[in-house]
């Protein structure tokens, strides 16, 4: 599959937000998503699968690079420790994503499957959380870091699962 890269509108070597990756991140996600659900719909099972297999697993990168590092990162800045705190619920809706996503891949590539019904609560449980966290995680994490820490914390995402 082609992958398009582009360049972020800013200064090479300007300091990078993780609003702006991860909002970047979300986009790239749900253009994923959207293109598996194309091609199943012409009938392209095999290419559907594909491009939902590479979802998927941004998907599950994703959430676990917020669990591994974020969620830490804004819970010590922010005291909280238990679990009720906002990563907390970060944390529940994620094990719900991951439990969705398992059975779309059985589905994905089943003309058969009522894979649609999966689709509408991951979309449900995806728009909510990802607002939560453009609207109020991202950006107050932003505001904790120093520009420095920030863009060190966008390149530690992105070198995330690289070995």
């Amino acid at each position: 599959m082609t992958r398009i890269v582009q360049r972020r509108a800013a200064p090479v070597g300007s300091a990078r937000e993780v609003t702006e990756a991860l909002v970047w991140d979300h986009a790239r996600l749900d253009a994923l998503e959207a293109a598996a659900f194309e091609a199943r719909a012409r009938g392209a099972l095999v290419q559907a699968r594909e491009i939902f297999t590479d979802f998927a697993h941004g998907l599950r990168r994703h959430i676990d690079f917020e669990e591994q590092l974020l969620f830490p990162e804004f819970d010590t800045r922010c005291h909280l420790e238990g679990e009720n705190g906002p990563s907390a619920v970060m944390r529940a809706e994620h094990r719900a994503i991951t439990a969705l996503l398992c059975v779309m891949e059985r589905e994905i590539d089943d003309p058969e499957a009522p894979i649609e019904l999966s689709r509408a609560e991951l979309r449900r449980i995806q728009r909510d959380h990802d607002l939560k966290e453009e609207q109020i995680l991202y950006p107050a994490l932003d505001r904790m870091l120093h520009e420095e820490e920030g863009d060190e914390m966008v390149a530690r995402i992105q070198r995330w699962g690289r070995g």
